[in-house]
């Protein structure tokens, strides 16, 4: 007599992982049987996009009494409205407290609101739903003050991943009152940078008690009034971080750059193992550059395993005149330091296809390309 044998649900989760952008097939998996339904969700739910003109739908099925897939949310993107058009509402006040079921969502994204506008409902809403989010990006986001912003961060305790892309807030009177009032994420490991005010927000995430262990720092748009809050910082994350991302910003290039490198005290981040400058602008206009071989330089942890060093060309068309603004001999020397000994990658990324530009490269950077770790390229070819 045959005899079926049920197939075990650890084997038919991994089936279903692997139609993960399959929507139909992750639906009709669905509809089988109740034991594929919360693998099937997980893909299906687990990330959501939120619109000005496609929110209505969600909003009515959210709420729906015999809706059950909120709890397989756990990534969430809003973007509010501009309210310049009919097609285009600000609708985030309306909807916030209507999504009560979003309990479990980890990663927020949040695009063009200013906190100010939403109500007293919506605001409270917002921090209630999301208290245990891990991971949160602001983008083009405005507060009325500094006190504000830190007080809205502080109503995240779990957040361990805090990105801002161009964060605002408008009083600076009060921004150095109490920095100590509203805490810190005290699990943060992971902060990225793309604001104009990069110091006050430093200055106070190392502040308190103890310090902080952020293992990953993104620094966009690097200019020479961020530059003053960055030792201390460095100094008191220095035993935790051990990825460091830097873009400088256009006026780095014609203030004393030299002096401002030296005084960023990389030196003091002994646990680095990842260290990439991106958008280094070169054209023919551009003076030698050599505060880039001073950053490399200050770098003293042993434990560094790559390097990457990023290139624009600000004039399309130029061939490699630009590229020799950088000291690439002295660069391969000081790559060919003790501290460097253990380096897996060292990456030349280009923002333009450079044949001429990248064989002087790869001529003057022998040391490092015998070693077998030098890869030269545009960003696609070094993906």
């Amino acid at each position: 007599m045959f005899r079926r044998h049920k197939i075990p649900p650890e084997i038919t989760d991994h089936i279903i992982d692997h139609l993960h952008e399959d929507v139909h097939s992750l639906t009709t998996c669905s509809l089988v049987c109740k034991e594929w339904l919360p693998a099937s969700r997980h893909h299906l739910f687990s990330s959501i996009s939120l619109h000005p003109w496609k929110k209505d739908s969600f909003l009515r099925l959210v709420e729906s009494p015999i809706a059950t897939f909120a709890p397989y949310v756990r990534r969430v993107y809003m973007r509010e409205g501009r309210g310049a058009y009919t097609w285009e509402k600000r609708w985030l006040n309306e909807a916030l407290p209507r999504m009560k079921a979003l309990t479990r969502v980890e990663t927020l994204e949040v695009e063009r609101v200013t906190w100010e506008f939403l109500g007293t409902e919506a605001r409270q809403s917002f921090l209630t739903i999301f208290k245990g989010i891990k991971k949160l990006k602001l983008q083009h986001f405005e507060f009325r003050s500094f006190c504000d912003l830190m007080q809205f961060i502080d109503a995240f305790p779990a957040l361990e991943d805090l990105q801002f892309d161009i964060v605002k807030w408008e009083k600076e009177s009060i921004e150095l009152d109490s920095p100590t009032q509203y805490h810190r994420p005290p699990n943060l490991r992971v902060l990225s940078l793309s604001c104009t005010r990069k110091a006050s927000i430093l200055n106070w995430i190392q502040s308190g008690e103890r310090e902080p262990a952020v293992h990953t720092l993104h620094l966009w748009e690097l200019s020479e009034k961020d530059v003053s809050a960055i030792p201390t910082f460095l100094s008191s994350v220095g035993s935790s971080l051990q990825e460091l991302h830097i873009r400088f910003d256009d006026d780095f290039y014609f203030a004393d750059a030299l002096d401002l490198v030296q005084q960023m005290k990389i030196s003091d981040v002994t646990e680095l193992r990842a260290f990439h400058v991106h958008n280094l602008f070169l054209d023919q206009t551009t003076p030698d550059m050599d505060w880039v071989l001073e950053l490399y330089r200050h770098i003293q942890s042993p434990h560094i395993q790559e390097v990457t060093i990023g290139l624009v060309y600000a004039v399309s068309g130029l061939v490699s005149g630009p590229v020799e603004k950088i000291d690439w001999d002295s660069l391969a020397d000081i790559l060919s330091q003790p501290q460097f000994a253990g380096l897996q990658s060292v990456k030349v990324i280009l923002n333009v296809k450079d044949d001429l530009g990248m064989e002087l490269i790869r001529q003057h950077f022998a040391k490092v390309r015998d070693r077998g770790i030098l890869s030269i390229g545009t960003a696609s070819d070094c993906a």
